[in-house]
């Protein structure tokens, strides 16, 4: 999907139809870091345009792979040298310059972009580049894939607005998260998520008479990997939802007439057959957490 300054979708990016079973051998880059491969390309060419630049010349590392490379004599061959495997292309010593047949010296540059396809580059956006590192697609905007917390993935996605529908799909569940409110005073306020990653929490508010608002934040505890090897092996973080209750409970009956008595009566069972409220509290979880191990050694190796 193509993205503008405000995270919005814009288009979907037109991938040829022979990509359509490789999406996943597709990657995005930025414009700024193309331009910074042909930028290296551009200042070898103005500083050694007398001397190396003369017949040196940039192969796709396919070509580069394909051809058979002789020493400056026409005689004496040059192996290939091996190359990272980021490279995407090469910019090769020209003939009259391999006076030494060493393979080392047959790469005068290398670049993480095929930079022998002709390609007009916006200065700022993205591209997407297949596998052989040549440009298929150019844009203005950020290009990222479609991304979202529920939905139809099909269609464009709302990131932090939209109610969600019970028939929603829910991208990612996070399974079995406690959530709570504050089960010391509100009694059922604590509850967990299932193997799709919903919960449901039905509490207990105080008596409230004549009606007042409670505080009812909920929070949802999530545990990442420790790195240090002391303490516990995993350590929560929270998220927190803002949220209210309104709570309306009629005074005791204390009237002295009939009529206030029954005006009670039927308040009463006003409130006896009122439905519980039931509403959508959700935590979108788009929290990442770098997680790893590291080994010290003191410099004997002990």
């Amino acid at each position: 999907m193509e993205y503008n300054e405000q995270g919005e979708e814009v288009s979907k990016v037109p991938i040829p139809s022979e990509y359509s079973m490789e999406v996943a051998k597709l990657k995005v880059i930025t414009a700024f870091e193309y331009h910074q491969e042909k930028t290296r390309l551009d200042k070898f060419e103005e500083i050694h345009k007398d001397n190396l630049w003369k017949d040196a010349e940039v192969m796709s590392l396919d070509k580069f792979k394909a051809t058979e490379f002789v020493s400056a004599d026409g005689k004496t061959p040059i192996a290939l040298p091996t190359l990272p495997s980021y490279v995407k292309s090469v910019l090769v010593r020209g003939r009259s310059a391999r006076i030494n047949p060493d393979p080392k010296e047959l790469v005068l540059l290398s670049f993480s972009v095929d930079l022998s396809q002709e390609k007009t580059v916006p200065e700022q956006g993205s591209l997407v580049i297949n596998d052989k590192g040549q440009v298929i697609h150019t844009s203005s905007n950020n290009i990222a894939p479609r991304v979202g917390f529920f939905g139809d993935p099909n269609k464009k996605q709302e990131l932090y607005a939209g109610i969600r529908r019970p028939e929603d799909q829910i991208y990612g569940p996070v399974r079995y998260v406690k959530v709570f409110i504050s089960p010391e005073a509100y009694p059922g306020s604590m509850s967990s998520s299932d193997f799709r990653g919903k919960y449901s929490m039905s509490f207990m508010l105080p008596y409230c008479p004549g009606g007042m608002e409670y505080t009812t934040d909920a929070w949802a505890e999530l545990r990442y990997a420790n790195f240090s090897p002391f303490g516990s092996p995993t350590i929560p973080y929270y998220l927190r939802r803002q949220d209210w209750t309104y709570c309306y409970d009629l005074p005791p009956f204390s009237g002295a007439s009939l009529g206030a008595a029954m005006n009670y009566v039927n308040a009463m069972g006003i409130l006896a057959t009122m439905a519980v409220p039931m509403y959508n509290v959700d935590f979108k979880v788009d929290v990442m957490f770098l997680s790893g191990r590291i080994l010290l050694k003191n410099p004997d190796g002990s």
